[in-house]
């Protein structure tokens, strides 16, 4: 189990052994299923509670993830958390009880509760039937099979309103194996599945330290110049070799207009802060508006090769792209367009700097919105170098950080590649085509 491609997995899967006998289930969408397995509707194996929060006890916020399953909610500030009053609707949840997001069942949302607490009313609570094993009944209704299911009876016309209704959900088949059975999976999961989890962190542990060593690096030469870096000079401590400037003198800095067009189908791109996300502007999943709002927006801003985007609230506030190939669009609102007078890619870089980072986390301590003012940008001093340096230096770090993310994305496909053969292990166990009984005892 360690960097499979899709087609490994699959050829990973047939070191299982299959059941010996099988028999048509009686549903076309299942197939055959192991003999000595039953199959009900889940209205016979469900029962909702409704069992609201109501009382003096306290209880804690839980959120319904598609990966982890029922976790504590987590609050990016405290003024978030609700009040008990304002959570008095709510439903409370207990251990071995399946919740169901019937908005977003079809992504996975759905799950055999571990923990004690309460969610949003908009969720279903279940009680579940002694025929069960929880972990059994939670890997099985979060398999691909089972989500083909959830989608063919999704609801709605917009992602607002669509959902699965409970009398479409309840008329589900489930599969039932003998308890013991479903026993023996599940401390087949806890073996199995736990060494696929702890290669995957791992690896996730030397992506965070190829972005460390990257960043790392990009500070270093843009502080202490390449041959600090070539000489392998010890610079922990030194005196930066740089001078610094401040953004304003190397740059306009250009606000945005502080408006919400309304959005359509078809249209001009508009750039929000959720578009920001790499080295260079990607317009494929833009916002459209109309050709009257796109006038408007433009009014101030027109943008050109080389300028860099960068967003200003939020969890992406400081994150920077590029602007290629005269790419048309304007600006959507909490973004800055800069328009270099030096380096374009020197800037970029520059601004994946810790010295960068620091300064604007400072400028928005005790912010309650994390917002940088345009003013905060214009004053944020960067490491300054002499035009020719700045090209050198910007060739020398293209050349450096596409190596380091060459291996990070290698190291990222093989986490992909983990994942997929979790889902498909757990899919052939909880389904009945691999027979996992004799790994047990092996």
């Amino acid at each position: 189990m360690v960097e499979a491609t899709a087609h490994q997995n699959s050829s990973m899967m047939h070191k299982w052994k299959r059941y010996p006998k099988y028999k048509d289930s009686g549903v076309e969408w299942l197939g055959e299923v192991p003999e000595g397995w039953g199959i009900k509707k889940l209205h016979r194996v469900l029962h909702r509670n409704n069992h609201k929060n109501g009382d003096s006890i306290n209880r804690e916020m839980l959120s319904l993830s598609a990966y982890r399953g029922i976790v504590l909610k987590e609050y990016e500030n405290d003024n978030l958390i609700r009040p008990k009053d304002e959570s008095l609707n709510y439903i409370i949840v207990k251990p071995g009880q399946l919740v169901v997001n019937p908005m977003w069942v079809i992504n996975s949302s759905i799950g055999i509760s571990k923990i004690n607490g309460i969610v949003s009313p908009a969720y279903r609570v279940y009680d579940v039937s002694k025929e069960f094993d929880g972990t059994f009944l939670h890997n099985l209704v979060k398999t691909p099979l089972y989500l083909t299911q959830y989608n063919r009876y999704i609801r709605g016309l917009t992602t607002y309103d669509r959902s699965v209704r409970e009398e479409d959900f309840y008329e589900i088949e489930v599969l039932i194996p003998p308890l013991p059975e479903q026993s023996t999976m599940s401390v087949f999961f806890d073996r199995e599945i736990a060494l696929i989890d702890t290669l995957i962190e791992k690896r996730k542990q030397q992506i965070e330290l190829l972005n460390e060593m990257r960043a790392t690096l990009i500070s270093d030469i843009l502080l202490f110049g390449i041959s600090a870096i070539e000489e392998l000079v010890y610079i922990q401590n030194c005196t930066p070799k740089c001078e610094f400037r401040k953004i304003s003198t190397l740059s306009r800095v250009i606000d945005c207009l502080h408006q919400t067009p309304e959005y359509l189908d078809e249209g001009f791109p508009i750039i929000r802060i959720t578009d920001i996300t790499g080295e260079y502007l990607d317009l494929s999943e833009t916002k459209k508006i109309s050709e009257f709002h796109f006038k408007e927006f433009t009014k101030k801003y027109s943008p050109k090769l080389g300028d860099i985007l960068l967003s200003r609230v939020g969890s992406s506030l400081g994150k920077v792209s590029i602007v290629k190939d005269n790419q048309i669009f304007c600006l959507g609102q909490n973004i800055a367009a800069i328009l270099p007078f030096c380096n374009s890619r020197y800037l970029y870089y520059s601004f994946q700097t810790d010295f960068v980072k620091d300064q604007i986390d400072l400028s928005v301590v005790g912010s309650a919105q994390m917002t940088l003012s345009l003013e905060d940008i214009r004053k944020l001093k960067i490491p300054y170098w002499s035009p020719e340096k700045q090209i050198s230096m910007s060739h020398f770090l293209d050349i450096v950080t596409k190596r380091v993310d060459a291996i990070s994305r290698k190291v990222s496909e093989s986490i992909d590649y983990l994942k997929e053969y979790r889902t498909a292990l757990i899919s052939a166990a909880v389904t009945g085509k691999i027979d996992v009984r004799q790994e047990i005892s092996a």
